[in-house]
């Protein structure tokens, strides 16, 4: 059984559940972004060893670019959208005004409220957009895919 900020996910009898992180650093993907620009599509493997249950996403800040501009959307292995359009880092991790200092030294985390599936080898997808009509800057930012591995009962190493 895995504590999850909304409720309690129940573990199927035979599978056993191990908090599992994946981490992108800001050096995975250095995109220049022209005003409204959207990039669709940047690839996030996920493991081949067990399905992947995305809980929430968090986000943290280099400091190094205008990024209160920048808007995500994560696709899941089947094509979904976890959102309806794109998540504003703005609304969640900036001052109002700000230009590049976070509002919370942390950055920010969007907690999915039903963990989303992720088959074992598959990919999920990132779409970027540069939300401003007049700014440049480079996407450099590191985050985490936060959530749980399942296993078969005695394949968990």
């Amino acid at each position: 059984m895995i504590w999850h900020p909304q409720r309690i996910i129940e573990t199927p009898e035979g599978f056993q559940d191990e908090p599992y992180s994946y981490s992108f650093n800001q050096l995975a993907f250095a995109i220049s972004l022209v005003a409204t620009q959207e990039v669709i599509g940047l690839p996030l493997p996920m493991d081949q060893d067990a399905d992947f249950y995305l809980c929430s996403i968090a986000f943290t800040f280099p400091g190094t670019a205008n990024l209160k501009w920048l808007g995500v959307k994560f696709r899941n292995c089947y094509g979904q959208s976890l959102s309806d359009d794109f998540l504003s880092l703005n609304g969640f991790g900036y001052a109002a005004g700000s230009t590049n200092a976070p509002f919370s030294a942390g950055g920010w985390t969007q907690v999915i409220e039903t963990p989303d599936y992720q088959k074992a080898g598959s990919i999920l997808m990132l779409d970027v957009k540069n939300q401003s009509d007049t700014t440049t800057f480079t996407f450099n930012q590191a985050f985490e895919l936060r959530g749980f591995k399942r296993y078969p009962v005695g394949v968990c190493n």
